[in-house]
């Protein structure tokens, strides 16, 4: 009796070092493949930093000299006329942007490096915790150059109380200052290539009074590439967008006015196209895109898609958000009701001004106004705000300025937002 007793208790033992020793090995192995895909996404990323004293500079600065106010006919024709690239040239640009050597992993900090300092992220309190801001930055430069600056510039705002998701455009042509003294002014694209994603966020946090700490770069090219892995997109085509595709792609299938599952190459063609309007259109399409992606993502039931876009994430994502929140964040998105997405531009109708400035042509806008709408929009008040008091010329002065292309834009950029 005590004999068998003995036996079956070593079994026992030896039964529970077996499982024992077999959980060790799953841990670590999860752990060491958690570490590698943190360090994978956040590779040499940018760190949060606290601001050195001083750092903010609320001053007031005037308008560089030089500012010349056009009409947005005057505007839009500039655009077109710079817009070098033929149907057949454009078709075969997008084709080099689906070259395999053109979509591999590129480390965006380092390219970034090559051009100049990159400024660390400095720290901002939060304004509300259950709000997540993350900085989308895509790669949007010219079809046929290799620049590196951020064309593609969109705040991705997730409400955790209201479960929505606010895409905010921030145009690319809006003339900023470089230090708040308003000695150097520029666009507000050119802040990435000049000092990475830190300088653009810190300069977006010190005119706009925000709080963004997290960001994530993406090689756009990658996007359109996931967009075939998806199996398309469904977007909404005007005549004329659909005409200009059918041109850059004669041998695929016609697209018309209306919706149609698009493909990658196409996807990337709607997103670039800009002579057929105005660039308020472009960013349109921009969140046109990336609202059909993520509601493509909150919807799909497929294991192999969640599989696409975490390899998608690994080869072409460059981030400082840690695995941990964003599995946290993933996970609260799937679980509950399908979060609603909105979206906003800056800057808003009736706040800006078309203008040439150094013979490059830019926004001049209303800071105040737009920090507030801003605000309103993203944390549903702007009380406390601390607002920049930046000269602006007069908007009544300048009627024309603001006149409504002569093709109608879509409902949602009359008030800089759309509702979704």
């Amino acid at each position: 009796m005590n004999l068998r007793y003995w036996i079956a208790a070593l079994n026992n033992k030896r039964a529970i070092v077996v499982i024992s020793a077999i959980l060790l090995v799953f841990i670590a192995g999860f752990a060491i493949t958690y570490r590698y895909l943190d360090a994978r996404l956040r590779g040499n990323s940018v760190k949060i930093v606290r601001a050195e004293e001083g750092a903010f500079n609320p001053a007031t600065a005037p308008l560089p000299e030089g500012i010349e106010i056009i009409t947005q006919e005057e505007f839009m024709l500039a655009m077109q006329e710079d817009e070098e690239l033929t149907d057949e040239e454009f078709r075969q640009a997008i084709e080099r942007e689906f070259n395999p050597d053109d979509t591999v992993r590129v480390d965006a900090i380092d390219e970034i490096a090559k051009l100049g300092i990159i400024d660390n992220i400095r720290e901002q309190k939060e304004i509300n915790s259950n709000i997540i801001n993350i900085l989308f930055l895509g790669d949007d430069a010219r079809l046929h150059q290799n620049r590196g600056r951020s064309d593609s510039i969109v705040l991705i705002s997730y409400n955790r109380d209201t479960r929505t998701i606010r895409l905010t455009s921030f145009m690319r042509d809006i003339l900023v200052p470089i230090n708040l003294s308003g000695e150097y002014w520029n666009r507000i694209n050119t802040m990435y290539a000049t000092g990475g994603p830190g300088r653009l966020i810190n300069l977006l946090n010190d005119i706009f009074s925000m709080d963004i700490q997290r960001y994530a770069i993406v090689r756009f090219s990658g996007v359109f590439a996931l967009v075939d892995a998806l199996d398309g997109l469904e977007i909404n085509l005007s005549e004329e967008e659909a005409m200009s595709i059918n041109r850059i792609f004669p041998d695929f299938d016609e697209v018309s006015e209306g919706n149609n599952l698009l493909n990658g190459r196409q996807v990337l063609a709607y997103s670039r196209m800009r002579a057929i309007d105005h660039d308020l259109y472009r960013t349109q399409r921009h969140r046109n895109v990336l609202r059909t992606i993520f509601n493509k993502i909150l919807d799909t039931k497929n294991v192999g898609d969640f599989f696409t876009i975490a390899t998608f994430a690994l080869d072409h994502v460059e981030t400082n958000v840690p695995l941990s929140e964003i599995i946290a964040i993933g996970v609260e998105l799937f679980t509950g009701s399908k979060p609603v997405i909105e979206e906003f531009r800056i800057p808003i109708d009736g706040t800006f001004n078309h203008a040439v400035y150094n013979k490059a042509h830019i926004f001049v806008i209303d800071f105040e106004k737009n920090i507030l709408a801003l605000h309103k929009s993203i944390y549903g008040s702007a009380v406390g705000i601390r607002t920049h008091d930046f000269t602006f010329p007069i908007m009544d002065d300048q009627p024309e300025t603001n006149e409504q292309p002569k093709t109608e834009p879509p409902e949602e950029l009359e008030n800089g937002n759309a509702d979704h």
